[in-house]
């Protein structure tokens, strides 16, 4: 069911659907069930778009979200049968790059309607709201050309708080105020 020359970006899965994952492709979007060994295209507003990121709500597996290139978000709330776009502020341009592209998509693993996405060449965006509003995170960020979001609560480094960490092409960088502000972290040269 998925044309053997597609690339496939991203792989949307859920412990609550086991044998069961959505593929993020060049030529939209493709659902696996092992029950029927193939896949089967699930239509939606990213035909002919390149779907870079496909994410699932941890507390909610028919609430799916996908990032593309050029930089759009999209949402289902049933599973893939309807989608919206959401309203994301990412910039249409960017440098060297020319059409900027979600490179992470995350739900927080806290908050319920939270969603996290890091943009290439366009920086670091958090949604409190289920993704009806954006805040661009880049206070101390030394670019805003970001490539992921790691999320680590309860962590010994943050005295037992959050400890965000975002790399960009200019290095590793941390955050202890939920991406409030940024600071870049020393990464010694790998050999």
């Amino acid at each position: 069911g998925l044309y053997n020359e597609s690339r496939c970006w991203s792989l949307g899965l859920h412990p609550d659907r086991p044998g069961e994952f959505l593929a993020g492709t060049d030529q939209g979007l493709y659902r696996w069930r092992d029950a029927n060994a193939a896949f089967h295209h699930v239509p939606s507003p990213m035909d002919g778009l390149h779907i870079l990121k496909v994410a699932r709500a941890p507390h909610d597996p028919d609430w799916i979200v996908c990032g593309t290139r050029p930089s759009a978000l999209f949402a289902s709330r049933d599973d893939g049968r309807s989608w919206q776009r959401l309203p994301f502020p990412g910039d249409p341009e960017c440098a060297f790059i020319n059409t900027p592209r979600v490179t992470s998509l995350r739900f927080d693993p806290l908050v319920r309607d939270r969603l996290w996405t890091t943009v290439e060449i366009d920086g670091l965006f958090r949604s409190d709201d289920g993704g009806a509003t954006w805040l661009r995170r880049n206070e101390g960020l030394l670019t805003r050309d970001t490539h992921n979001l790691l999320i680590f609560d309860s962590c010994p480094a943050a005295a037992g708080g959050r400890l965000l960490l975002c790399s960009t092409e200019e290095g590793l960088h941390r955050s202890f105020d939920d991406g409030a502000s940024w600071e870049p972290v020393e990464v010694p040269a790998a050999p």
